[in-house]
């Protein structure tokens, strides 16, 4: 589930549920609300992952060999965008993101296409123009590891990458010069952007969140789940054993916020921000 950007507008698929398997079944489907009238649509493509573009006008669909970007009229701009050969017998799934301008695609592309679970495969990064329709390879000095797990900056200069390889933690690339450094030697881990496309959060393997930075070495934080940026500046997260929700400021600052959620959810399940309407005088 996720808004189109500026927009009332919700994207939704539905799943069906198995009782007697305890598994549900993604029905390949993609509905568009509106959240002002309740009113909806489905959109006339099969989709399992999509991804929408910063304009709010374009989805990116992977059909498991194939790249695709859709319009929301049900037309396609741009069918077979990006082809590629899926691995097996294990499937290693694309990294798929948007450039900042809506124009194109970065992708992270599996090298080895015969792999098995329990081993490692580097991924090659492409930048795609949608009005090429063509990619070029950025020569990044050292290839992500986990192409899902790839995550470029808002202003599409940076990208944050694993690598298990060289150094088992996570790689800060420039995708103007393919200039890779390690930035943390550490375990498993995710990152999440500002969009000042400067400061990153980032959480370990053992549940512990560090402020990082494009200029600047790591900020400890404090243990906690990572909620979500409000703007560029300011962030959630959940400490659990305390059951409270901290605003964090990348000048070090932070404040209990909340103290209210029930212990048996996650709080990331029903998390969102809503901004407030403007006052009329």
């Amino acid at each position: 589930i996720t808004f189109l950007p500026g927009t009332d507008q919700l994207l939704f698929s539905t799943a069906q549920f198995d009782q007697g398997r305890a598994f549900s079944y993604d029905n390949g489907d993609l509905y568009i609300a509106d959240t002002d009238t309740g009113k909806f649509r489905k959109l006339p493509y099969y989709i399992s992952d999509f991804y929408i573009s910063p304009d709010g006008k374009y989805i990116a669909r992977d059909r498991i060999g194939a790249i695709d970007v859709l319009g929301l009229e049900g037309n396609i701009i741009r069918k077979n965008l990006v082809i590629y050969t899926p691995s097996q017998p294990s499937f290693l799934p694309p990294g798929i993101m948007w450039e900042p301008d809506s124009k194109g695609l970065i992708i992270l592309l599996p090298v080895r296409t015969n792999f098995d679970l329990g081993y490692i495969s580097e991924f090659t990064v492409w930048r795609y123009s949608l009005e090429e329709g063509r990619g070029v390879q950025i020569p990044l000095e050292i290839l992500p590891t986990e192409g899902k797990l790839g995550m470029v900056s808002p202003d599409g200069k940076w990208i944050l990458y694993n690598n298990a390889e060289e150094h088992y933690g996570f790689y800060l690339g420039d995708l103007n010069t393919g200039h890779a450094e390690l930035y943390v030697s550490e375990d498993y881990i995710s990152y999440y952007w500002s969009s000042d496309s400067e400061h990153f959060v980032y959480s370990t393997a053992g549940g512990t969140l560090y402020l990082g930075s494009v200029n600047g070495s790591p900020q400890p934080i404090g243990g906690g789940e990572f909620l979500g940026w409000i703007d560029s500046k300011r962030y959630f997260y959940y400490v659990r054993e305390k059951n409270i929700v901290i605003l964090g400021n990348v000048n070090g600052s932070q404040n209990i916020v909340s103290i209210h959620i029930p212990k048996t959810y996650s709080p990331r399940a029903f998390f969102a921000f809503v901004m407030p309407q403007a006052s009329p005088n």
